[in-house]
């Protein structure tokens, strides 16, 4: 039997490549859209959008169907397909010649979704439990590490090359992942007297659970929250800044800080919640994560925003590995893929939600009180977390939870 820290390897490598190819390619979509296929200016907004939202819709509609196939066909199979279709996807957008063409192929990338679930699914299978909360940071640092690098490898390779290299980059780094998950990975064995594939729970009966619906819901409101400043984080970065001149580029060294800093904090908040808890690393987390959004609103000049942006990031960087091991401690393994594509779901509509939202409230309150707004609403939900979450959520040990 394959050591299970190679598998985590794999995993963690699997989610760094997809990251780090989808960041390097998405910032730069208007780009490609004006230069490469010709789009009016008048349009550019129109197709900017539509083709950067369709997958996320496609996405999120699609994730729980593909996570009750993977737990019903296996996880490993799903791996293969997710990752070997999305390298199919970024080809075909390297080889599109119109807007609307971009548009289609951005619609089978939707229908290529489910890497994240599963590997959330298998990492959980795989690796022992005195090591899951350590594994779940570690698998987040992979995540944030890649959506840092990427941006900064993209806009070189759009700035020299052409945005068409960064398809073909993706491509080949995705075509990566599905042969290092072809060799490396195997299916994780099932258990003695474990439910047969063909009787996985449905998404519905999955959402019947109150801790698991929990779990989603914390996901998701607390994602809306911490994106409701990223629609005005550029302009007022510039405006405190006073040198309008660098703010794309200042605006970028804060996103970076706030993105080092939560691949720096993700496996120790990891290994905090293994050894007290991940419920209570979860409410530390956001009660801190809310501490530093609200101080946000106080600084009026750049450095000691970008200083509280790396502290956010630091933060912040508890919820998700807590939230993923709370997803597993309260979820059988016959239903953990459905559970995680749920999971995806509900955080990928909390975060497009709350960077639509952001800015309309920005709009209404000023934009130094986004921050302030944001931390007391992380507050509120830390509070209902406190005294509304269910007592499975608390208990440290794993689950025996079935499903009808």
């Amino acid at each position: 039997m394959r050591s299970w820290k190679i598998a985590l390897a794999v995993f963690c490598l699997d989610w760094l490549l997809m990251s780090g190819s989808y960041t390097l390619m998405f910032p730069f979509l208007p780009v490609y859209l004006k230069n490469d296929l010709g789009c009016p200016e008048e349009s550019l907004t129109f197709w900017s959008s539509a083709c950067f939202g369709i997958q996320f819709v496609f996405s999120a509609l699609l994730s729980p169907f593909w996570g009750r196939v993977a737990d019903r066909f296996g996880r490993k199979l799903m791996l293969l397909r997710a990752s070997s279709m999305l390298a199919l996807s970024y080809f075909i957008c390297m080889l599109v010649t119109t807007p609307l063409q971009l548009f289609c192929a951005r619609i089978f990338m939707g229908f290529a979704c489910g890497i994240t679930p599963v590997i959330l699914s298998m990492t959980s299978d795989t690796v022992p439990k005195n090591r899951l909360g350590f594994s779940m940071g570690l698998l987040q640092s992979m995540n944030v590490l890649g959506s840092v690098v990427g941006p900064l490898a993209g806009g070189f390779i759009a700035q020299y090359l052409s945005v068409r290299y960064t398809f073909l980059i993706t491509t080949c780094a995705l075509s990566a992942v599905t042969l290092m998950s072809l060799i490396f990975i195997r299916e994780p064995q099932r258990a003695a007297g474990a439910a047969p594939r063909a009787k996985a729970p449905s998404v519905v009966s999955v959402l019947r659970r109150k801790e698991i619906l929990s779990v989603l819901m914390i996901g998701a409101l607390a994602f809306f929250i911490l994106l409701l400043p990223v629609a005005i984080l550029t302009p007022y970065v510039t405006k405190i800044s006073g040198d309008g001149s660098q703010g794309v580029v200042l605006s970028g060294l804060v996103f970076s800080l706030s993105g080092i800093a939560g691949a720096v904090a993700s496996p120790l908040w990891g290994i905090f919640g293994q050894r007290r808890g991940f419920f209570k690393a979860l409410v530390i987390s956001m009660a801190l994560a809310s501490l530093m959004c609200m101080l946000q609103s106080v600084p009026q000049s750049i450095w000691p925003f970008a200083l509280l942006q790396f502290g956010v990031g630091l933060m912040v960087a508890g919820i998700s590995p807590s939230v993923n091991a709370l997803m597993v401690q309260v979820t059988p393994r016959q239903a953990r893929t459905t559970a995680f594509g749920l999971l995806y779901s509900f955080t990928e509509a909390g975060s497009g939600s709350g960077s639509l939202c952001g800015g309309f409230i920005a709009s209404v309150i000023g934009t130094r009180l986004i921050f302030c707004a944001g931390g007391m609403l992380l507050l509120l939900v830390m509070l209902l977390v406190i005294f509304k979450a269910p007592l499975s959520l608390r208990r440290r040990s794993g689950t025996s939870i079935k499903l009808s």
